[in-house]
């Protein structure tokens, strides 16, 4: 994986993925240094198409952003009818990347699509078993620079750097040490694998030269953010959702 410099206010170019078809930021939900930084990248590289990590089905409901009553925080839930406590949300501040980066989408008219595995097979998969417990490369990455609080160590390295050059080298030390960790979870890894094959439908689906953007989560709960590797074995259709 490649990385590249650009001086301040500069967007460079994102990392790519040399065996999937579109570009990639590493986000973390929420931030506002790093939220403005994606939305001024997304200006200068104008893609052809938006992806964001969250349910497929909420996809209906991306248009509803650029509705001037729908003012953030904000957030998705999908549920289990008549099972309550299994439910997950997907929330949304003015500052999260993924919320500007949905609504410089709109504002351009680009096509912008939700790309992570269906809530309802999500929620399918929730069966109350402990999942195998997570590594986190943000904290590992602090620690290794001195900080023994992430938080702070994600402030002062990218969310008070202007312009996101910095995400190219987070993605390479974070691809590094996920290399390390062994084998993820076996839902993230069924995650993942869905991701892969959104990323590649899309290129199906659209002409060549054709850019395509995604915006992945480097580290939060539940999140693998990482796309590469093997294709694990399909998913059963799950449970309904609801809005």
């Amino acid at each position: 994986m490649n990385s590249t410099v650009a001086g301040p206010g500069h967007a460079p170019r994102p990392v790519r993925h040399k065996d999937l078809p579109a570009t990639l930021y590493g986000i973390r939900h929420h931030g506002p240094g790093s939220a403005r930084s994606v939305r001024a990248a997304l200006a200068e590289q104008r893609p052809d198409v938006l992806l964001i990590e969250g349910p497929q089905e909420a996809d209906g409901l991306v248009a509803l952003a650029a509705d001037d009553e729908m003012r953030p925080p904000v957030a998705l839930l999908g549920y289990v009818p008549g099972e309550p406590q299994r439910a997950a949300f997907w929330p949304f501040a003015v500052f999260s990347p993924e919320w500007q980066a949905i609504g410089y989408a709109l504002g351009a008219g680009i096509p912008v699509r939700f790309c992570d595995l269906p809530a309802a097979h999500q929620l399918a998969m929730a069966t109350g078993e402990e999942p195998r417990a997570r590594t986190d490369p943000v904290a590992e990455l602090a620690t290794a620079a001195g900080y023994d609080d992430p938080e702070r160590w994600w402030e002062d390295v990218v969310e008070h750097v202007p312009g996101p050059a910095v995400f190219d080298a987070l993605a390479e030390a974070i691809g590094i040490l996920r290399a390390d960790a062994g084998e993820p979870d076996s839902r993230d890894a069924i995650r993942a694998a869905h991701m892969r094959k959104v990323l590649r439908r899309i290129a199906d689906m659209t002409a060549a030269g054709t850019q395509v953007i995604a915006l992945l989560t480097l580290s939060d709960d539940g999140a693998p953010g990482d796309v590469q590797g093997r294709d694990p074995a399909p998913v059963r259709r799950g449970q309904q959702w609801r809005t």
